[in-house]
């Protein structure tokens, strides 16, 4: 029986600010503006 992985468990080599901008995108339009007006309160 093999336990080991066949994959790396190091971090994706995408940035924190790509992974935030994808995420974002998958929202519906009323979630994203949401987001925007609580970010704009920061």
């Amino acid at each position: 029986m093999n336990l080991s992985f066949s994959h790396t468990l190091s971090p994706s080599a995408k940035s924190s600010s790509q992974l935030a901008m994808e995420l974002v995108r998958t929202l519906a339009p009323e979630q994203r503006q949401e987001l925007q007006l609580q970010l704009s309160i920061l």
